[in-house]
């Protein structure tokens, strides 16, 4: 069945629209997959319906899956791919810096293992990046940062170097970095990094450049920037 986030909440998938298995036959002995977030193997195919089921959660439950991946981990599961791609995008989009600390073991032993894939690398980087900046580390944000672009430029990775940039007050060099994130790279934990987010970063900072300097143009470049980010919505299907 076709499952509906709003886009008014947060989505690992980065989608409002995806199919999902939803409705069994009691007599099939079904199985489920991984620890969290498990899903129903649905080998051999089923029928994909037309029926809308419309998500509204009364709260999030990033906390309680926090603690799931973190049990895994301890117990020395290897994440599946799946599983490794569903706690990036969840720390980045929900997560604390506390969860982010608590989760930077097993995302360095992601780029210590030879048999990860790139996919897995990347990901790994950007939780990194985020935990660095998070612990003031820069050698080691600008280390995880430039190892990324050996895989492939990111929206997430371009957000990270745009916010430290901004936080030096260097509002021409985060520019470039945040119009990288909206225009000219893809996300690949959360749609907002090349959507919503680097949009309203770009009006705050010609915002702060019309303030110094009196320009009418910097304010109108900001107004833009702040419409075209109101306007954005979540894609509606992958």
């Amino acid at each position: 069945m076709k499952y509906i986030t709003s886009s008014e909440f947060n989505t690992v998938m980065n989608i409002r629209n995806e199919y999902r298995p939803k409705l069994y036959k009691r007599l099939r002995q079904f199985q489920w997959t991984d620890p969290i977030h498990e899903t129903v193997r649905t080998d051999p195919m089923v029928f994909d319906s037309d029926i809308e089921i419309l998500h509204y959660p009364q709260s999030l439950h990033s906390k309680r899956d926090f603690s799931v991946f973190l049990h895994a981990v301890s117990s020395g599961e290897r994440l599946s791919d799946k599983l490794h791609t569903m706690y990036a995008r969840e720390l980045y989009i929900s997560g604390t810096e506390e969860d982010f600390q608590a989760a930077k073991p097993l995302f360095e032993s992601t780029l210590n293992d030879p048999a990860a894939s790139d996919d897995r690398r990347l990901e790994a980087l950007c939780i990194l990046c985020h935990c660095m900046q998070i612990e003031n580390l820069l050698s080691d944000f600008f280390k995880y940062a430039l190892q990324s672009i050996g895989f492939q430029p990111c929206s997430e990775i371009c957000c990270e170097l745009g916010n430290y940039f901004s936080g030096l007050n260097d509002e021409f060099e985060a520019i470039r970095w945040y119009e990288t994130a909206a225009f000219h790279t893809a996300s690949i934990l959360d749609a907002h990094s090349s959507g919503n987010y680097p949009l309203s970063r770009l009006s705050e900072c010609y915002q702060r450049l019309a303030e110094k300097e009196g320009s009418d143009t910097y304010r109108e470049l900001s107004e833009n920037y702040y419409l075209q980010a109101e306007q954005w919505e979540m894609p509606e299907e992958a």
